[in-house]
């Protein structure tokens, strides 16, 4: 999937920038072309990436959504200061002020 990383520009994407976030409908609809081509590869027909292409995307994307869901109920939960230190450590929060005891 590295090969996505390059921009129409041709800068070359930080390969953690999904961290920031992306749109859960994005997340939706390219998970959902790429299990449509997943499927298209099971039955032998061809689309324009490699089946391990299209399953890779499946899971970057279903893993991302994930991420943004768990991400989002964390935020709601008002976790303790010691855990939103330790996530805030650990990338999860840039640049997102979540809830909490102070």
């Amino acid at each position: 999937m590295n090969k996505h990383r390059h921009q129409a520009d041709g800068t070359l994407r930080a390969s953690d920038n999904w961290q920031k976030g992306i749109p859960q409908d994005s997340y939706m609809k390219s998970l959902w072309r790429h299990l449509f081509d997943v499927w298209k590869n099971h039955r032998g027909l061809e689309t324009p990436e490699s089946e391990e292409e299209n399953l890779c995307a499946v899971i970057f994307n279903a893993s991302g959504k994930l991420h943004e869901i768990v991400k989002a109920r964390l935020i709601r939960e008002k976790p303790s200061r010691a855990l939103k230190n330790l996530l805030v450590k650990a990338g999860f929060f840039d640049n997102v002020k979540i809830g909490g005891t102070e």
